[in-house]
């Protein structure tokens, strides 16, 4: 049953590429390794997510949310790649790249 789900999840081309037992345990690690990457692509993928972080800002003319939507991918993605930040760093990036209120001074 398991592999008849995997078979229909999985588009056909890749699927006769894989190099598998025929058992379901052995496609779904198949599948995992073909698509972690290897361990310089992943290491390639943690510091480009790492310096998309570090350079994250907010657009000119971009709403608060709309800063928030986007500051939620390399969020996530940091997760995946179990890159860890302590809760006062998520924090201060955020608020730092938020526009501050411009101040006006009376003359």
């Amino acid at each position: 049953m398991m592999i008849s789900i995997l078979q229909q999840a999985v588009k056909e081309d890749i699927f006769v590429l894989l190099q598998h037992e025929g058992i379901a345990r052995s496609i779904w690690t198949t599948l995992t390794n073909k698509f972690k990457g290897s361990a310089d692509m992943i290491k390639n993928k943690k510091a480009l997510i790492k310096k998309s972080f570090d350079m994250f800002v907010a657009f000119e003319n971009e709403t608060t949310k709309m800063t928030i939507d986007r500051y939620c991918h390399p969020v996530l993605e940091m997760g995946r790649l179990d890159i860890k930040k302590d809760d006062d760093e998520w924090v201060d990036k955020l608020s730092d790249a938020l526009p501050q209120e411009k101040t006006h001074e009376k003359i």
